[in-house]
């Protein structure tokens, strides 16, 4: 995988829902924001500039608990004009036999529009739903958390599920990544370092 070439700070968006879990959410933030300052310091050396900007989005500024109770306080909202390179959507605790079309009439259109300017949009396990209620895995393959494969299939039967996989790259420029298990986030969040900084900073 090459550089992209985006200037950094990479802008990054992780949308944080009542449905988020924390571990994820915090997970791909934190992990992504020590992507430059980290490694200098622990081998010695100085911290380098963040090459990721990464802001929690959601529908207002007001905290809130997600699933499990931790509290999160966005930094914007999907009300917002703010443009990202890369939009990760977290795993959701939703029901596995619930019909889910229709589920988020505003944070679905957002994906969209995200991903007609251009970002890469993302998702981790369960997370898959929105992108897939966006109207963007039509066609394609993508991947989420087996249990949730056969009630997706049922909902967006356009979309080639691969529950199989850990991760599924499609779509124009491969701006279209979808993980596996919950746990898969480390294998996304590693991808899209190496992405959009190179392999070399994926291996630190």
């Amino acid at each position: 995988m090459a550089e992209t070439g985006v200037p950094g700070p990479i802008s990054v968006a992780v949308l944080a829902l009542p449905e988020s879990t924390a571990y994820v959410l915090f997970g791909v933030k934190e992990v992504l924001e020590s992507v430059g300052p980290v490694w200098g310091v622990v081998t010695g050396g100085a911290g380098e500039t963040p090459r990721f900007d990464v802001a929690i989005v959601a529908a207002g500024t007001t905290p809130f608990r997600c699933a499990g109770g931790a509290l999160v306080a966005a930094d914007t909202t999907f009300a917002g004009n703010r443009s990202f390179d890369i939009v990760v959507v977290s795993d959701l605790t939703i029901s596995p036999d619930a019909d889910p079309r229709g589920s988020w009439p505003e944070v679905a259109p957002w994906l969209a529009r995200r991903h007609a300017e251009g970002a890469t949009i993302a998702s981790v396990c369960s997370g898959s739903v929105l992108l897939a209620e966006a109207g963007l895995l039509e066609g394609l393959e993508a991947t989420t958390h087996w249990a949730y494969a056969p009630g997706y299939a049922r909902a967006y039967p356009a979309v080639q599920w691969c529950p199989e996989r850990i991760l599924c790259i499609a779509g124009e420029g491969e701006r279209l990544v979808t993980a596996g298990g919950a746990a898969s986030w480390e294998d996304l969040v590693l991808w899209l370092v190496a992405r959009f900084c190179g392999p070399a900073e994926a291996s630190r």
